[in-house]
């Protein structure tokens, strides 16, 4: 990987930190006393269930991923999209199962500017995907690259705004 790649990819991680930042900042409000991220009992309980849940996806996913490693003659990602892509199904698996278990949200948290900031970074970054297919960036040797990250990072906010779209919608159902 040459020097002006490495640098384009560090920079681009640190603005994605700084947007995080941005983002967090303006969908955590301080309320009840400047507390933030104020959760009940069930909803801490559904989060670490949560976290089981992704953290063995992730697990079976790495031995998968191996175990094709081991078998297959071809590589099919670079390691670096390989590994954010187990990530990206983890989390996946436990954000839609907290947002069923009603335990993704805080007790004190505005979710209408968190659907807002979703759908913003899954349109955001689904463009800069399309953008680098069209380019003709997304494989090198034959290989998917990283650049691809970015269409399926908009994919996976994309999928967590229809999850807590359907959710709200059958929250409204129950309540008639």
């Amino acid at each position: 990987m040459n020097v002006s790649l490495m640098l384009a990819m560090l920079c681009g991680v640190a603005c994605g930190l700084i947007l995080v930042a941005i983002i967090l900042k303006i969908t955590k409000t301080k309320k009840d006393n400047g507390i933030k991220c104020k959760y009940d009992e069930r909803q801490i309980i559904a989060r670490g269930h949560g976290f089981k849940l992704g953290f063995f996806t992730l697990v079976i996913y790495d031995f998968i991923y191996g175990m094709l490693g081991i078998f297959s003659t071809k590589q099919l990602f670079d390691p670096l999209l390989a590994m954010t892509i187990g990530i990206m199904i983890a989390a996946a698996v436990h954000i839609t199962y907290c947002i069923w278990k009603e335990a993704y949200f805080s007790l004190n948290e505005e979710p209408k500017r968190v659907l807002i900031a979703f759908l913003l970074i899954a349109l955001a970054n689904i463009l800069i995907g399309i953008v680098n297919i069209s380019n003709g960036e997304i494989f090198t040797n034959g290989v998917l690259n990283f650049r691809i990250v970015n269409l399926l990072c908009g994919f996976f906010f994309f999928e967590i705004f229809i999850a807590l779209g359907i959710k709200k919608l059958v929250n409204k159902k129950e309540k008639e």
